[in-house]
């Protein structure tokens, strides 16, 4: 992540949407099964969350979206559209 967020300033490059999972997915709502799918990605790296919010704080002069209920590929979905 660093060497995007380099690359990034490299190139003067200021018209960057970041987006971010949310803590709940409306899918996490919909089926148990595909939250299930996940659990063992947290559990297999129990330093994911740290991992994260330093990814977050590394971005922090761009515009990082977060939405509750949603995943990442969703709101690039719908920036795209």
């Amino acid at each position: 992540m660093k060497r995007t967020v380099d690359r990034l300033k490299e190139k003067g490059l200021t018209d960057v949407v970041c987006c971010l999972d949310s803590r709940s997915s409306f899918r996490k709502e919909l089926t148990k099964s595909w939250e299930d799918n996940y659990k063992p990605r947290a559990t297999k790296d129990p330093e994911l969350g740290q991992q994260i919010q330093l990814i977050e704080e590394m971005l922090t002069d761009y515009l990082c979206v977060k939405h509750d209920g949603f995943e990442a590929d969703d709101l690039l979905a719908s920036y795209a559209k």
